[in-house]
């Protein structure tokens, strides 16, 4: 029942966020956050459907990772939309593999997140972004035009790439705070 009530805490939160998305307003809720827990809770809730699709997650997260300024559920939604995206492309391969892991430098956290599906296309890594562009069937085209809209609203970027697990890998960059 906690887990549930907490769920539900989250759900309500994150339809705020949509509804407030969906008015394109400017009041970015930012914050100083640990990434590390989001990286965690997004993994939680996902837990059932990689389970369900038999996909070996695995996350790499350094052990000291500095805060940044962002929006939290927005991030952790962000980061669910890449992972669901990379369980789609992964669905037909036979061992399926999903790495979520970090990096830091002085400018920046990045947050990888490969797969070992098939892979992008060199001529349309770019289109991947565009509103309404999509390679499913089924797809709409906006889950990354959203998802790449709100991390440049959080002042970082949202990059495709090949994965050396053969498959896409997709970057996110949040820039860090110096504090001064």
């Amino acid at each position: 029942l906690i887990r549930i009530s907490a769920l539900t805490k989250r759900m309500a939160a994150i339809s705020n966020q949509l509804r407030s998305f969906a008015k394109k307003s400017d009041s970015r809720e930012l914050h100083l956050a640990d990434i590390k827990p989001l990286i965690f809770s997004a993994r939680e809730l996902l837990m059932p459907q990689l389970k369900n699709h038999q996909i070996e997650l695995h996350c790499d997260i350094q052990n000291s990772l500095p805060k940044v300024e962002l929006n939290p559920i927005q991030f952790e939604q962000v980061l669910i939309n890449l992972v669901n995206n990379a369980i789609q492309a992964i669905e037909s391969q036979e061992k399926r593999q999903i790495i979520i892991s970090t990096h830091t430098d002085n400018e920046a956290l990045s947050i990888y997140v490969d797969d070992n599906g098939p892979g992008l296309k060199e001529n349309n890594s770019q289109e991947l972004f565009e509103p309404f562009f999509t390679t499913k069937d089924n797809g709409l085209g906006l889950g990354l035009s959203i998802s790449r809209q709100i991390i440049q609203s959080m002042g970082g970027t949202l990059k495709a790439a090949s994965s050396l697990l053969g498959g896409a890998q997709f970057i996110v960059n949040i820039p860090i705070k110096k504090i001064t």
